[in-house]
């Protein structure tokens, strides 16, 4: 299991995302600090794998550890203008906002986990070849999968049959070389059919 510390001043967020995080199963504690001390603190005490960090607070945390061995997805707003500088983005393994879905965030923490296990060896692979050409109606079911809606949700909010969804989904499966919704969604990613 997977312990993972959240690093946002607006402890209210924190919680939330914190909550996404575990709804997921993935990880056993989530820890939550509103500041770069509060943080500090907190990663000298526990065994933190991944730290979620808002952009607000990354250019004072990343001053205070220089090189830290934890991987770091950093949270955004979408709704607020922002720039990530390069020296920024070289630093973080991921980039998260702070509506992602608990599955969007449960995906993250798989994806750098893979990643860490990939580097030491795993058989964890990126695709390779040409990127699968879904349909219009597959690729907006996948983004609607991303966002954790059930079949039903899908059927209902695209008005479609629910045979028509499982129909889609056999056929992004196929196409994405995938055994299930979570794995699609990953596959999606890996191949930047979702943005």
């Amino acid at each position: 299991m997977t312990h993972v510390l959240v690093i946002e001043k607006n402890l209210e967020i924190a919680r939330l995302i914190g909550h996404k995080i575990s709804k997921n199963g993935l990880i056993e504690k989530a820890y939550l600090a509103k500041d770069v001390f509060s943080a500090q603190n907190l990663l000298k005490q526990k065994p933190v794998e991944v730290i979620f960090l808002s952009l607000d607070l990354s250019q004072e945390f990343l001053k205070t550890y220089k090189s830290t061995k934890n991987p770091i997805a950093l949270l955004i707003d979408p709704d607020y203008p922002f720039a990530l500088k390069p020296s920024l983005i070289k630093r973080c393994c991921a980039i998260v906002t702070l509506k992602a879905s608990p599955l969007e965030l449960g995906i993250t923490i798989a994806a750098i986990k893979g990643h860490r296990k990939k580097s030491r060896g795993s058989k964890l692979r990126c695709p390779v070849g040409k990127v699968p050409k879904l349909t219009d109606q597959e690729i907006e079911i996948l983004h609607q999968v991303a966002q954790g809606r059930s079949n039903l949700e899908i059927a209902q909010e695209l008005k479609i049959g629910l045979a028509t969804v499982k129909t889609h989904l056999q056929r992004i499966f196929v196409k994405l070389n995938s055994r299930d919704k979570t794995h699609s969604v990953a596959q999606g990613l890996r191949w930047r059919i979702l943005n």
